[in-house]
């Protein structure tokens, strides 16, 4: 949110038109979503009833991106239908926990195995475990992401699972570990 500032009025007309009344000229749900991104806090009311239409424009930039992108499973896409506010918590604990836990292994295993890393002292190790551990625990706290964003987190989660799968081609580890596992 950009600080001190009121938020951005959006008129949203019965022809389903929206008006933003700071810069005086019409909008679209992707101009909103831009806005939203970069800070601004918005506001969206219906000109006659003066209802609050925020949350609902919100939920259609949304479901707008996903029609656009399809990057959400449509497992989760069913579950948002049958429990709202449950279904993305459950998805990201369960989906997200499980794929972080993966890649941790697959670093301590690297780790093992490529003798580069052993010059590590124990008292780092022990230090940047804690930080993963309390970032971890962090985002599992932090469970409100919107679509774009859990699609952002899929793909950088994607992008280390292809390097570290890249790493442990380049490093395999030797026999006598592959019997440790």
């Amino acid at each position: 949110m950009v600080a001190g500032k009121s938020p951005k009025i959006i008129k949203r007309y019965s022809n389903r038109k929206l008006y933003d009344t700071s810069h005086s000229c019409y909008v679209t749900l992707d101009d909103i979503a831009r806005m939203v991104m970069e800070g601004h806090e918005i506001q969206v009311l219906d000109n006659t009833t003066k209802k609050d239409l925020t949350a609902i424009t919100l939920a259609h930039i949304v479901l707008e991106q996903e029609r656009k992108k399809r990057r959400m499973p449509l497992h989760l896409l069913k579950a948002m239908v049958k429990k709202p506010s449950e279904s993305i918590a459950d998805f990201i604990r369960t989906g997200w926990s499980f794929r972080v836990q993966s890649l941790k292994e697959s670093a301590e295993r690297l780790l093992k195995s490529n003798d580069s890393f052993k010059n590590v002292p124990a008292e780092a190790q022990r230090r940047l475990d804690e930080k993963l551990s309390s970032l971890a625990e962090e985002f599992m706290a932090n469970v409100y992401v919107s679509a774009g964003d859990l699609a952002k987190l899929n793909a950088r989660l994607e992008n280390l699972e292809t390097r570290i799968q890249a790493l442990e081609k380049t490093n395999p580890p030797p026999p006598s570990s592959l019997a440790e596992s």
